[in-house]
């Protein structure tokens, strides 16, 4: 797709799992799901998803930029997640490399690379479609020019809780 074509804000239907699953982290890993579905997405790789998200809250908070689970927007960080999924997915790990050494510091690298195979092969042991990394990276460069500031106070401690279980003293704003 050309950097001067429109991006529409769509997700697919697994993409928008994967962004309620990330966005239960931030709410302790409560979501909506169908009534009528046993076994969601959210629900098949929340275990791993958490602590690839947890890995990076207690690194560095500010890089988890999740939107409140009624957004209907979808924030750079999380199609950035998304593009990582895509990307360990297809088997590039060049590209899975490059992004967790952006965002982890060394010593963390190995243990979210684990976290996210394992989300990984969840996707696609369920069968569920894979994502177009090409569609994921233009609508990543699209709605980075479009970024908004969240208003989001973090709380940090020595056992780095996760958002909604302050318990240290001091307050970021």
């Amino acid at each position: 797709m050309p950097n001067d074509m429109p991006v529409y804000n769509t997700l697919t239907s697994v993409e928008t799992r994967i962004v309620q699953a990330m966005r239960a982290f931030m709410d302790d890993g409560v979501y909506d799901a169908p009534l009528d579905a046993p076994e969601t997405v959210a629900e098949t790789i929340g275990v791993p998803l958490s602590r690839f998200l947890g890995l990076l809250w207690c690194s560095d908070p500010h890089v988890v930029d999740l939107y409140h689970k009624w957004d209907p927007d979808v924030s750079p960080f999380e199609l950035q997640v998304l593009y990582a999924i895509s990307e360990a997915r297809a088997g590039d790990a060049a590209t899975v490399d490059e992004l967790l050494e952006w965002w982890y510091p060394a010593d963390l690298i190995p243990l979210a690379g684990e976290a996210l195979g394992s989300i990984a092969r969840l996707l696609d042991d369920m069968g569920a479609p894979g994502q177009s990394s090409a569609r994921l990276r233009e609508h990543i460069l699209c709605q980075s020019s479009n970024r908004r500031k969240a208003a989001t106070s973090f709380v940090l401690s020595d056992d780095c809780p996760r958002p909604n279980r302050p318990s240290g003293p001091e307050t970021i704003h």
